[in-house]
């Protein structure tokens, strides 16, 4: 029995990230996280943070819904054709952004005013 040495680095392909972003200017792109932060910030002092964990609870699970259901997303762009092109990949994502998006906010209002409904008024 002949022992062969194996090179360990063909043992993984290398991953190809197939998937090129819209140009976006980088200032650009640096004025949106900004005012993202921003948001935060002032959503923070304006409220937030009585409901911080309403708003982390709805985040988390918006986002265990996006991360289940994204193949399916993915299996339907595929059957639909759109898979093949580069804008056809960011369609998908940013239909999924959406969908995080809007699940997030509906979670949010579902617990906060079911929230206040349960209490009665002082």
């Amino acid at each position: 029995m002949e022992i062969t040495e194996v090179d360990s680095t063909q043992v993984f392909e290398p991953i190809v990230n197939n998937l090129q972003w819209l140009p976006i200017n980088k200032t650009l792109s640096l004025i949106a996280i900004t005012l993202g932060l921003a948001i935060f910030v002032i959503s923070y002092f304006a409220g937030g943070k009585d409901n911080n964990t309403k708003s982390l609870f709805s985040i988390c699970f918006a986002v265990l819904i996006g991360l289940f259901s994204f193949p399916l997303f993915v299996k339907a762009a595929e059957w639909l054709g759109i898979m093949r092109s580069q804008y056809g990949m960011i369609t998908v994502i940013v239909i999924v952004m959406i969908f995080v998006a809007a699940i997030a906010t509906n979670i949010y209002e579902i617990v906060t005013v079911t929230a206040r409904e349960a209490r009665p008024p002082k």
